[in-house]
């Protein structure tokens, strides 16, 4: 189904971006198959009128071009694989709830004089019932909920206050209300839905993130390489580092120190890397990057850049003595890599460097024997 999306959980919008998306996405169905069936329901009830009347002709083949372009554009959402992809998705979401309202919102300026009093019933039933609705379904992006409820209902409230009817100002008056009740009813939901959001991201953040630098730790660094590894259209590079002289920094300046290095060294790989690549802290003074790059040269230059700026790290004002030995495990496609050979592959790289005089990068490929 394409309701299902691969949580990124690094930027804490993102997150709520694709859970708001997932909610709407999860909900279409609910919102575009009534929408269907009043159609259908209205047709039936006025079929005896319906091939000689060319504006409901015009109103029932419109609704249903429109509950079919809706369906395609839900069915879409299995396309939308970044953030910026969503964000277009959403915004079309929105446009077409908003003329799924105007749709329904011309029911009584087409059909309301001419009408039944047990048709009118119905119309105003309609007006009122799929704003209602609306609350559960989109109340999650308040954009949404009122592009669709205002688009229903103002319409019709325009309707009833421009006629000389009593009774009709009256229904208009009460609409309004009506729109104001559901309208902080979707606010009391949007504000549940985005506690259990955001309650739900520090949880998952926590699980898949090092408490102390904020970059992924093991168990997500394979999980994330696994889901993207199939999708990269270049080579792919694993970087072992391992800082070089962190225990005389916590010896000489105390474990407060040695945490400000970590930080500070994770800010360096964040800054370092791309959006679309991968880091992780493996635990002490060791880190893991998955790097999804085309060449060797552009590896080594990340990593020989990494090493230079930790170099001219000075930690608690006076300490200048941290280095880092960077092992490199490379291999020109994705295919057929798995993550445990990739680590491994890495670490003798690491071992390379630090064999040959630390401070280093060494590089070795996936395919390259141990020894």
């Amino acid at each position: 189904m394409p309701t299902t999306l691969n949580l990124d959980i690094d930027s804490k919008d993102s997150w709520i971006l694709q859970r708001v998306v997932q909610f709407l996405a999860q909900n279409a169905l609910q919102s575009i198959v009534p929408s269907l069936l009043v159609v259908l329901m209205f047709t039936i009830l006025n079929r005896h009128d319906f091939m000689s009347s060319p504006i409901l002709i015009g109103w029932s083949v419109s609704a249903i071009l429109l509950a079919i372009v809706r369906l395609l554009h839900f069915f879409r959402l299995k396309h939308a694989n970044s953030s910026v992809q969503r964000e277009s998705w959403l915004k079309g979401y929105r446009g077409l709830t908003l003329m799924s309202g105007l749709i329904f919102g011309t029911l009584p300026l087409l059909f309301f004089d001419t009408a039944s009093d047990f048709m009118q019933s119905l119309i105003v039933f309609v007006l009122i019932g799929m704003p209602a609705a609306a609350a559960g379904t989109h109340g999650v992006d308040s954009w949404t909920f009122r592009l669709f409820s205002l688009s229903i209902v103002i319409p019709s409230i325009g309707f009833f206050f421009a006629s000389s009817n009593t009774d009709y100002t009256i229904l208009a008056v009460l609409m309004i209300l009506f729109l104001i009740v559901m309208d902080r009813s979707a606010a009391r939901t949007r504000a549940s839905l985005m506690e259990n959001i955001e309650l739900t991201y520090e949880m998952s953040y926590r699980a898949t993130h090092d408490a102390l630098v904020g970059l992924l730790n093991r168990e997500e660094l394979e999980h994330q390489f696994e889901l993207r590894a199939p999708h990269a259209r270049h080579g792919v590079a694993m970087l072992f580092l391992d800082l070089d002289n962190f225990k005389p920094l916590n010896d000489t300046l105390g474990h407060q120190a040695g945490d400000e290095a970590l930080k500070r060294v994770a800010d360096i790989i964040r800054t370092a890397i791309r959006s679309d690549d991968l880091a992780a802290r493996l635990g002490g003074d060791e880190f893991a990057l998955i790097l999804f790059l085309q060449t060797e040269a552009e590896v080594q230059e990340l990593a020989e850049s990494i090493l230079n700026r930790v170099n001219q790290l000075i930690i608690d004002d006076r300490y200048q003595g941290l280095s880092v030995s960077i092992g490199i495990s490379f291999h020109t496609t994705t295919t057929g890599v798995g993550f445990s050979r990739l680590m491994r592959t890495a670490d003798l790289a690491l071992y390379d460097s630090k064999r040959a005089g630390k401070n280093q990068v060494h590089l070795r490929h996936f395919d390259e024997p141990e020894y």
